[in-house]
């Protein structure tokens, strides 16, 4: 049934990714902290700046280039990616945060030209798909830790429903447990009772015996 669970999850996610979310790529000017130069934005959901950040930087090392970041402003110098062509580029990158989402800004310096669809049509293109391909996985990661909070946060709730059944069954067995010994104690009280009149009873006897006694005494003066 957990199994059958995580497969639907899975699922929803990637269903969520691909129809729920929007990953439309716009390109335009956009300001660095040295100038404004032409770039691409994208949202990404479900995430944060920081684990946006992270994923970016490892993104950047991974296609070889000298990271640098300064006011979560990131710089990757001497970038090589072989879809890109065989030049070098850097790239400068950052994020927005919005209400429900968060914006991912780049551009790209192919040296003394900033990428743009106008100009370098076919490596926009494959620029356009890595920049999808990121937004894409930084959701869908952010989705899995969701999900694996999620999972663990229903995992305690079902702990604790179990506590609270033994505790019932606990209560229930000690209320069984009460009702017997009220019951055994009722039956000592009338037992109690009954042993009182009995007594009374060889008090009255014995009472008469010490009466009969001190009779016999008082004929011998």
């Amino acid at each position: 049934m957990k199994k059958y669970v995580l497969l639907v999850l899975i699922f929803t996610i990637n269903q969520l990714i691909n129809a729920q979310y929007n990953f439309n790529i716009k390109e335009s000017e956009y300001d660095f902290s040295k100038s404004k130069n032409h770039g691409f934005s994208i949202n990404i959901y479900e995430s944060n700046v920081h684990d946006i950040e992270k994923e970016w930087k490892k993104l950047m090392k991974s296609w070889h280039g000298k990271v640098d970041e300064k006011k979560h402003e990131f710089f990757a110098d001497d970038v090589t990616l072989k879809s890109m062509g065989d030049n070098s580029f850097d790239t400068y990158a950052y994020c927005e945060e919005k209400s429900d989402h968060v914006e991912f800004i780049a551009a790209v310096d192919l040296g003394g030209a900033f990428l743009n669809s106008g100009a370098h049509k076919q490596q926009t293109n494959v620029f356009k798909n890595e920049l999808m391909s990121f937004a894409k996985a930084a959701t869908k990661e952010a989705l899995n830790k969701k999900i694996k909070k999620a999972e663990h946060d229903y995992h305690h709730l079902e702990k604790e429903l179990h506590q609270l059944e033994k505790d019932e069954d606990k209560l229930v067995h000690d209320i069984e447990s009460w009702r017997n010994s009220i019951q055994d104690a009722e039956k000592d009280i009338e037992k109690k009772k009954n042993d009182q009149e009995l007594k009374k009873v060889e008090i009255q006897q014995q009472n008469k015996v010490v009466g009969a006694l001190n009779e016999k005494v008082k004929l011998l003066k």
